[in-house]
């Protein structure tokens, strides 16, 4: 499954035209061995009000890929629905997220789900653009920290980010370190 992620997101990141952004991050949890995490995001626009999106992820045990459509009613309103496969005996993932912001404060939220009772995701954050260079804010995602963050520009394209927390799922404490990478 992990072979035919990498070849999809290989794919889709030829055909991001508008916007693409690589991501790595480590979750640090006491006692447990490090596990690194790669995601991709890439967009392409219709117009103002559409466009395509795609997102892939790979980790030890666990991969997914899937795509879908965009709509920005308004330009501080942005909303998502996809679907895809994953590594699980269903393949299939389902996608939405719902974006909202300004130059200063901005909101997030996105949710997955395959098939089975327990097998959904989620992220959310709202976020201070503080600087240039800093923001920070609180952050919550299922299986890693729910607690504050902060980002730091190092460049035009690349971004440093820290979120430290309780794991709300196991109910243990953690930190995440992680990049962005802004490639177009």
């Amino acid at each position: 499954m992990k072979k035919v992620v990498l070849i999809i997101t290989i794919l889709m990141s030829i055909f991001s035209t508008t916007q693409a952004q690589f991501q790595a991050f480590q979750k640090i949890t006491p006692k447990e061995s490090p596990c690194v995490d790669f995601n991709y995001y890439g967009t392409t626009r219709i117009d103002s009000s559409f466009g395509i999106f795609f997102f892939s992820l790979t980790e030890k045990g666990w991969a997914e890929a899937y795509t879908g459509l965009i709509y920005n009613p308004t330009s501080w309103l942005e909303l998502t629905l996809g679907a895809g496969i994953e590594q699980a005996p269903s393949l299939y993932r389902l996608a939405g997220s719902v974006w909202m912001g300004s130059k200063k404060i901005d909101g997030f939220f996105v949710g997955e789900k395959g098939d089975g009772p327990d097998n959904w995701w989620y992220k959310t954050f709202l976020r201070y653009k503080y600087s240039e260079k800093v923001n920070f804010g609180l952050m919550s995602w299922r299986y890693s920290a729910t607690g504050p963050f902060i980002g730091y520009q190092l460049s035009k394209k690349l971004e440093l980010w820290v979120n430290v927390g309780r794991d709300l799922e196991f109910h243990k404490d953690c930190a995440i370190v992680g990049f962005n990478f802004n490639m177009k």
